[in-house]
């Protein structure tokens, strides 16, 4: 697993902490308790969203006070992120691809405005991630099309971006994968490809809703394939860039805490 890789490469106490599941942040506070007076949190969310990356900040602040602690910033358009990623998509895309969708986990469409300070750029137009502007270092929308875009340069086969997961009446960032590949298959894309480029290990969103149920709909929609790109999960790419991360004292880290 990807801890057991970085704390072999590394010699340092790494242990795994969730902020929705177990092992919790407490309990990796715990065990990191008595080794370690500074502590580095990698974050597993590459896009700031104010329900995961913002909502782990303020729960990392209140676990780890009294213990310097610091954190990833998102990482959406690092070169060596993005070249992680491309290495997945040059070994997993198979030749006879028509199609790669770039599917992001979706967030409520009110998450991006209240993001944006100035009340006045996100989602005013279609175009507004186009147009550089200050709330772009918290705009989820904009970060996730600045990493497919970075995405899309790496192959040469035709790409959308979609959103999933979508849950509730409430409107959330368009356009959902669901429609995404019904529209798809529909315009005649027989051989489709998807890739989630917001989670970094797999998951029940990426192996079950896109490995089966979004894979099912293409399929009685006309489609006649659809392949799934891994995560990064423990990839050898990953793996360097972690433990890059936590060798070098970088000073684009977030400090959350101080002694």
């Amino acid at each position: 697993m990807l801890a057991q890789r970085v704390r072999e490469a590394t010699s340092l106490p790494v242990e795994i902490g969730m902020r929705y599941g177990e092992p919790s942040f407490v309990q990796a506070r715990e065990l990191l308790n008595d080794v370690c007076d500074e502590i580095l949190v990698i974050s597993a969310y590459p896009h700031y969203a104010e329900s995961t990356y913002e909502s782990t900040v303020e729960r990392l602040k209140h676990v780890f006070r009294g213990t310097r602690t610091l954190i990833t910033p998102p990482y959406f358009q690092d070169p060596a992120f993005i070249a992680a990623h491309g290495e997945l998509l040059n070994e997993h895309l198979r030749p006879d691809v028509d199609h790669l969708v770039f599917s992001f986990h979706g967030v409520p469409e009110l998450h991006i405005r209240r993001a944006d300070q100035s009340r006045r750029h996100c989602l005013q137009n279609g175009d507004c991630c186009e147009r550089e502007h200050p709330t772009q270092a918290t705009c989820y929308r904009f970060q996730c099309l600045r990493t497919a875009k970075l995405l899309r340069n790496r192959i040469s086969i035709p790409t959308s971006v979609a959103f999933q997961s979508r849950l509730g009446p409430a409107k959330w960032l368009q356009p959902y994968t669901i429609d995404e590949v019904r529209r798809l298959a529909k315009n005649g894309v027989r051989n489709l490809a998807i890739a989630c480029p917001s989670f970094i290990s797999d998951n029940v969103e990426t192996l079950y809703e896109i490995g089966h149920e979004i894979r099912e709909v293409f399929l009685h929609t006309g489609g006649k394939r659809l392949d799934v790109v891994p995560c990064l999960n423990e990839s050898d790419a990953w793996v360097r860039l972690v433990v890059s991360w936590a060798r070098n004292d970088n000073e684009k880290h977030v400090i959350l805490n101080e002694i």
